[in-house]
């Protein structure tokens, strides 16, 4: 089994970095951690040291673990998840300005 990293890098809507946060810790990690294949998860406040001109520095970084040896079928399983509401968003989450990678270890 290969442990890949899927890391989310988030914004949230003006004024509303604190409930941001507490969806984080008592939902969405909560939440990420049932599905198959995902096994850890830290998360972390962010500064921003360099960024290309007109890209906004995000306020929270997540990592998360994942344990498989398809970590497009951990993401798929947790699509279908978020299709059939049991994975809820925030609107304190402005999901425009969100990055997603996933990151797997170099041949």
């Amino acid at each position: 089994m290969t442990r890949h990293l899927f890391m989310v890098a988030t914004c949230a809507r003006e004024g509303r970095v604190a409930e941001l946060h507490r969806w984080y810790d008592e939902q969405h990690i909560p939440d990420l951690l049932a599905v198959p294949g995902i096994t850890g998860a830290r998360r972390y406040s962010v500064t921003a040291i360099k960024l290309p001109q007109g890209v906004v520095p995000a306020d929270a970084l997540t990592i998360y673990d994942i344990d498989s040896d398809d970590p497009l079928a951990v993401m798929a399983e947790l699509g279908r998840r978020t299709e059939a509401g049991v994975i809820r968003f925030t609107d304190a989450l402005d999901r425009d300005k969100s990055v997603a990678l996933i990151a797997s270890p170099s041949p």
